[in-house]
């Protein structure tokens, strides 16, 4: 239990190493979001959001095609094709952020 006035932005999840993760977000039904990488470490970072993690992945096609924000959802495991077999069946556009456009 934490005590009554705990600041919330004290607190930080830590989160596993080494593992393939997909990131996704989806905006109003219509555009899904999605890349992948590999977990390395966690961002101890007051900055932005307080759950972070590093990641190896193809960083300059997710550079050259962001879309739509900061935050993704994450998930543990390569979840890509299962995702966008999801939104192809409810007609949602999907953007490869970490593939050339």
């Amino acid at each position: 239990m934490l005590p009554p006035l705990f600041p919330a932005y004290l607190l930080i999840a830590r989160l596993p190493s080494l593992y393939l993760q997909a990131m996704l977000r989806l905006y109003e039904r219509a555009l899904m979001v999605i890349h992948t990488g590999k977990t390395v470490a966690n961002v101890d970072d007051p900055k932005a959001c307080r759950t972070k993690l590093a990641a190896k992945t193809d960083a300059q096609n997710i550079l050259n095609e962001w879309d739509m924000g900061w935050h993704r959802v994450t998930v543990y495991g390569d979840w890509r094709r299962q995702a966008m077999q999801l939104a192809r069946l409810y007609g949602i556009t999907v953007n490869e952020e970490d593939r050339p456009g």
